[in-house]
């Protein structure tokens, strides 16, 4: 390398020096103020601003000399100290100031102004400023020295005088950045200690705040002793955990279907039933299950012989029941597709064919077990009762009586007393699959079944989130907004990172008839619905919870 270098065809040769020597009027070298002359680099003479004995020898990449003067410990004074297998490190030292720093940045400490080089092994930093949070040396982190802590600002536990070791998995604020005695509890107004699960996951909550269902991160529901909103079994006045969770179940172990593999409310017209309208004995007043590819239990099935409608014989004994193949008196039936007898000449369709509402006399929808297409959640896998629809009330309202004229005006005068709310329309969807947005006025499809309590325009759009969109947020949209506490955060500085829609159907009275549990008002035993879980700090929409009829008023 040093064969580039020619002073006069030789390295430092003596007509170098005896040209330096006699050149009175040439420059002089910075470092001595001895005369200097020039270099000659691969054919080429390049001036020069020290001399022979302070100018540093590396060639540069790109043909060039250096032009800094030599430090004195050895020629390359600009590079780094450290040796590796006998070979020096050719790099520059650290912020180019070979005065303070005698390593370059890959093998000096990357703490700012450190001189030392670092620790084998280590993340780039000197045993006294490496993070000593275990497992030793896989922390990134500089140490907070200043602090006098032995860790990083991610290791050190967040209170101000504390400098206890801490896990450091989430952002500021998680309860694994503080210690055990530091980690608090994060419902407003609770100092007790976060809650460890069995895991050794740590909550945000204390052991009266946290939600039970693991690895859920949410507070408890207000009431609730022990599971948060989201797991929560929708049917109404039931505080237990849902059940099934990971496959989108809606109810818990005593209201869901026993069925294998069968998310759906279990069949509350007959007494005792554990399976859903689908998989329960089609029989008034069995609750046996159905066999399988069947209607009806082992005890109901219909005589094998062509025709015959009547069930099975079962001869009851000392030990099992003995089941024939057939009836016990088997005969023929002949008539048309149903045979069954009307109860009265204002029938249409039998019981097996006519809607279940006590107010509804039309057929059954092919894909239905209960109800009409109008009364029928518009879901095609769902047999459940529309929202909101009253069993009884369709038929006064529709007809238009004096009765129904005192009815409408008490409804309307109670509406006014309680802020003009209105009277809820009834949805095209059951309770479980329409939005309980603005009170459970709503009634359009939430947006993920299973998992969603509203539809795109009344569920928060920040990722992950599920509650109710704050009035504030939702002004001048038509889709989607923040919820409050995410709206807050947007407006405090914080970053923030859609939708459902109704179902169709014949259109129903304002009330809609209804006959399960399922659509019931509140002060009947039906769903409670209160939009003050969004957190919003405005009183213009809040409804108190159990209105009459379960919301708004015409």
């Amino acid at each position: 390398m040093w064969d580039m270098m020619l002073y006069g065809g030789a390295p430092y040769s003596r007509r170098y020096r005896r040209s330096r020597h006699s050149s009175k009027k040439g420059r002089k070298c910075r470092a001595c103020r001895e005369h200097i002359g020039k270099v000659t680099v691969g054919g080429k003479k390049v001036d020069m601003v020290y001399c022979e004995k302070h100018h540093c020898q590396k060639i540069l990449t790109d043909g060039t000399v250096c032009q800094e003067q030599r430090n004195g410990r050895n020629p390359l004074w600009k590079y780094c100290d450290l040796r590796s297998d006998d070979m020096p490190c050719m790099k520059y030292v650290k912020d180019a100031n070979p005065e303070k720093f005698k390593y370059c940045s890959d093998h000096g400490c990357k703490y700012p102004h450190c001189e030392q080089n670092k620790q084998e092994s280590s993340k780039g930093y000197c045993p006294q400023h490496s993070c000593l949070a275990k497992p030793h040396k896989t922390c990134d982190q500089p140490r907070l020295v200043g602090d006098g802590s032995f860790f990083c600002e991610k290791h050190t536990c967040e209170s101000a005088t504390c400098t206890a070791e801490v896990d450091g998995r989430g952002d500021k604020g998680d309860p694994s950045r503080s210690c055990e005695q530091h980690r608090r509890c994060a419902s407003e107004g609770c100092s007790g200690p976060c809650f460890r699960r069995d895991t050794g996951a740590t909550v945000r909550w204390c052991g009266l705040h946290y939600c039970h269902r693991d690895p859920c991160p949410e507070a408890r529901a207000v009431g609730n002793d022990k599971y948060c909103e989201r797991h929560i079994c929708v049917e109404p006045l039931c505080g237990a955990g849902r059940k099934d969770m990971g496959g989108g179940g809606r109810f818990c172990a005593d209201h869901q279907c026993k069925t294998e593999g069968c998310l759906d409310r279990r069949d509350q017209r007959v007494r005792g039933s554990e399976h859903c309208a689908l998989h329960i004995c089609w029989v008034e007043g069995c609750p046996r299950p159905a066999v399988a590819a069947g209607n009806r239990c082992d005890v109901h099935r219909e005589c094998r012989e062509a025709g015959c409608r009547e069930y099975i014989f079962v001869e009851k004994g000392m030990g099992e029941e003995m089941k024939y193949p057939t009836c016990e008196k088997p005969t023929t039936l002949t008539g048309t597709q149903c045979d069954n007898r009307l109860d009265n000449k204002a029938q249409r369709y039998c019981k097996d064919h006519s809607c279940e509402l006590s107010s509804c006399a039309d057929q059954r929808r092919p894909d239905s077990l209960q109800y009409c297409p109008a009364h029928k959640c518009t879901l095609p896998t769902c047999q459940q009762l529309r929202k909101n629809t009253i069993a009884g009330l369709d038929p006064l309202l529709l007809s238009g009586g004096g009765g129904y004229g005192a009815l409408r005006a008490s409804l309307l005068l109670a509406g006014r007393g309680l802020g003009d709310a209105g009277l809820l329309v009834a949805s095209s969807y059951c309770s479980a699959h329409a939005c309980q947005g603005d009170g459970g006025k709503c009634g359009e499809r939430v947006v993920e079944v299973g998992s969603s309590s509203f539809c795109g325009r009344h569920e928060c759009s920040r990722r992950g989130c599920v509650k109710e969109v704050g009035e504030r947020s939702r002004k001048g949209s038509s889709r989607g907004g923040l919820c409050d506490r995410h709206y807050k955060k947007k407006k405090s500085g914080g970053g923030v990172c859609g939708g459902g829609g109704g179902g169709g159907g014949p259109p129903v009275g304002p009330f809609g008839p209804m006959g399960m549990p399922m659509g019931f008002p509140p002060f009947l035993g039906g769903q409670v619905y209160d939009s003050s879980d969004s957190e919003s700090d405005s009183d213009d929409e809040r409804r108190p919870r159990g209105l009459p009829f379960g919301g708004s008023f015409f």
